[in-house]
């Protein structure tokens, strides 16, 4: 697959005019990178929770805009009508919390 492909693909946005830069072997693999989530049926503590949190809308952002939203969702339930919204959200359906 070709950097224009995998950026369609992804983005579902055509690159203009093709993309005009070479398919090095590095830009292919952080366009092509996936992250696979598998989670523990294990509780996750509120203060490990807190504290994640609080790692997480510490470290820089893009632009240092520190925009971040987190909807923290326990119930089995609405996980799976969540997941079920979008092929991309499947995860949510597996995760504790």
């Amino acid at each position: 697959m070709s950097l224009s492909e995998l950026i369609r693909e992804r983005f579902g946005l055509p690159t203009a005019g093709g993309c005009s830069l070479p398919a090095s072997e590095t830009l292919m693999g952080i366009v092509s990178r996936r992250s696979c989530r598998r989670f523990s049926t294990s509780p996750v503590a509120d203060g490990l929770i807190e504290t994640l949190f609080a790692a997480a809308f510490s470290a820089p952002s893009k632009s240092d805009l520190q925009q971040a939203c987190v909807i923290r969702v326990v119930d089995p339930a609405k996980q799976q009508r969540i997941a079920a919204l979008t092929h991309r959200t499947r995860w949510i359906a597996e995760a504790p919390v």
